[in-house]
């Protein structure tokens, strides 16, 4: 086969390719996806009433959905940055790693000072966590694969755990327990950390 006939054969299988968008627009597009779908999860399951209005303005309740809305919107979108292999990801590379040591950290702390023979049972609220999750984490591994990420198994624990740390946020509003409880800390805490891992070997295997 001649050259040109050849160029010209594999010219007719090319497809038009989209470009990706910019990493921050496809964040605010899974950020917005995923806070009508945690909005509805909370509804279907029922949001503990009694809970939300004697505490949402107390520190019990606040500061655990801001310390998850934080490290949510900092992996999530570090994960969108670092999908893409380029000068701006390698400058923000370092901030997401010292997000999760710090995490990591203040769990380890956490666990270590609690009274874990204090804590009921409550396995429903890793249930309803993983289920909280299971669509918006399932969304950002689908647009996160479409950069064909490098660094598959730190972006995949970023996905993990900023999703994780989502959903916690939409729990927090259908349990019955708050921050001051040591339920909070094993049953709903140490899920997102244990489960984050299972990121990693998802990274690796979605991102290939």
């Amino acid at each position: 086969m001649k050259t040109d006939t050849l160029i010209h054969n594999l010219s007719l299988q090319c497809r038009p390719v989209t470009p990706l968008g910019h990493p921050v627009k496809r964040f605010l597009i899974w950020a917005l996806s995923s806070i009508l779908f945690l909005i509805a999860a909370v509804l279907i399951m029922g949001p503990a009433y009694n809970v939300i209005w004697r505490g949402v303005s107390t520190a019990a309740f606040i500061l655990p959905a801001v310390a998850m809305l934080g490290i949510s919107l900092v992996c999530t979108l570090s994960a969108f940055v670092m999908s893409v292999p380029n000068e701006e990801a390698r400058k923000i590379s370092a901030l997401p790693i010292l997000v999760l040591i710090f995490w990591f950290g203040l769990m380890t702390y956490m666990v270590g000072s609690a009274d874990l023979e204090d804590s009921r049972p409550g396995i429903i609220c890793i249930f309803r966590m993983i289920g909280m999750a299971a669509a918006p984490g399932a969304l950002l591994f689908y647009m996160l694969r479409k950069a064909a990420p490098m660094r598959t198994g730190l972006i995949g624990l970023l996905a993990a755990i900023g999703t994780l740390a989502f959903s916690e946020i939409g729990v927090q509003f259908v349990c019955h327990k708050t921050l001051f409880e040591t339920h909070v800390i094993v049953w709903h805490f140490i899920p997102v950390c244990v489960l984050a891992l299972v990121g990693i070997v998802i990274g690796r295997t979605a991102f290939r």
